[in-house]
């Protein structure tokens, strides 16, 4: 998430009695998509359990693994089915996950509550990618966007710390995990 909160432009709102910080991105839907594609994807796999992609208009994530037999790109908005329940239960004692099987319906949620266009959710070969559209990155069109919305663009510091340290652990785990089973 840090690279993604470095890249964007943040702006400030104000009138109220304390300032609120908005970023040019939709922040709670990112990370809330990011967790999905960790705690989602198939670590049994050769190669990069997720990407993140930054585009002007767009940030794609990407998890290894398609969706499960007798999951649909339709039914994943309503019905939920874990790939890895150890790592959802982790994740979630630890404060990152909120509720299993409502964070597609929160992503949608938000995406629509900061007036943006859909999500698209799409299976890519070996993956399966989550696509969110973002705002314009002109700090101007940012500022105007915010007054408009009123949406709350922030994220907890906290927060991004928790899933930042989370997703390196998780790294290391994974990649030592990895290792272990090639030999």
């Amino acid at each position: 998430m840090e690279f993604l909160l470095k890249d964007a432009y943040k702006t400030a709102v104000f009138g109220e009695v304390r300032r609120r910080d908005v970023y040019s991105i939709p922040i709670e839907p990112i990370r809330e998509v990011i967790v999905d594609a960790l705690v989602h994807a198939s670590y049994a796999e050769r190669g990069t359990p997720i990407r993140i992609s930054f585009y002007d208009d767009r940030i794609q994530v990407d998890r290894l693994g398609l969706l499960l037999t007798g999951m649909t790109i339709d039914s994943i908005r309503h019905v939920s089915r874990l790939c890895n329940p150890a790592l959802a239960r982790i994740f979630r004692e630890a404060g990152i996950m909120e509720q299993w099987g409502t964070g597609v319906q929160r992503v949608f949620a938000q995406v629509a509550e900061a007036d943006l266009p859909e999500p698209v959710i799409e299976e890519v070969q070996d993956r399966v990618r989550v696509t969110i559209y973002v705002p314009s990155h002109d700090p101007a069109k940012v500022s105007e966007q915010a007054s408009k919305s009123g949406a709350d663009g922030g994220l907890p510091s906290e927060r991004v710390e928790s899933l930042s340290r989370s997703t390196k652990s998780l790294s290391r785990i994974t990649k030592s995990s990895h290792q272990v089973s090639q030999t």
